[in-house]
């Protein structure tokens, strides 16, 4: 896993944001090595995480150049939001992102807006996880389990399938590796 930022455009409360700095020149050339070394060494699924890993102008050429090191799986950790705007998402996909973890908190606007202290992050994170499906990238939501959370996880499943019935034609092939 490459933690890509330390920074995010959501504030929730659980979420341990690391102290990565953002995706300067110098970080950007710092990961191009490592991702080069465990190529060499015979990683061929990359997981890109963050903070919000979208909220970087590099990512693009950090996704297109795992890509022609050979990285057949790529993953990309996100809460979707960045995606919706304009052709991000699209971009993204066309450079060689392959799957998607996204995070969603809660199956309504109030509770998914309050969990990313955020208005209008439930509105543009769905927006995005549908443009990055339309963009052919394999979805899979995620929510984190949290003393809040407990009171809705039950509604996730028949939610998802209403607001989102594409996921269920979006099979993963990564390993899952959230508890």
């Amino acid at each position: 896993m490459v933690e890509v930022n330390g920074r995010c455009n959501a504030s929730c409360r659980f979420c341990e944001l690391s102290k990565q700095p953002a995706l300067d020149d110098a970080r950007l050339a710092e990961l191009q090595a490592r991702l080069t070394r465990d190529r060499e060494a015979g990683a061929h699924r990359l997981r890109l995480s963050g903070g919000e890993p979208m909220l970087e102008r590099r990512l693009t050429p950090l996704v297109s150049f795992a890509r022609d090191l050979g990285y057949d799986t790529i993953l990309l950790e996100t809460n979707g939001t960045v995606a919706s705007l304009g052709d991000y998402g699209e971009r993204l996909v066309a450079a060689g992102v392959t799957d998607v973890l996204w995070a969603v908190n809660a199956p309504d606007a109030e509770r998914n807006d309050a969990a990313f202290r955020a208005p209008g992050a439930h509105e543009a994170s769905l927006a995005g996880a549908r443009a990055l499906i339309a963009a052919g990238a394999r979805v899979i939501a995620r929510t984190p389990v949290t003393s809040d959370s407990m009171a809705w996880l039950a509604e996730m499943p028949g939610w998802l399938r209403h607001e989102l019935p594409e996921l269920a034609e979006s099979p993963m092939r990564w390993p899952q590796f959230t508890c």
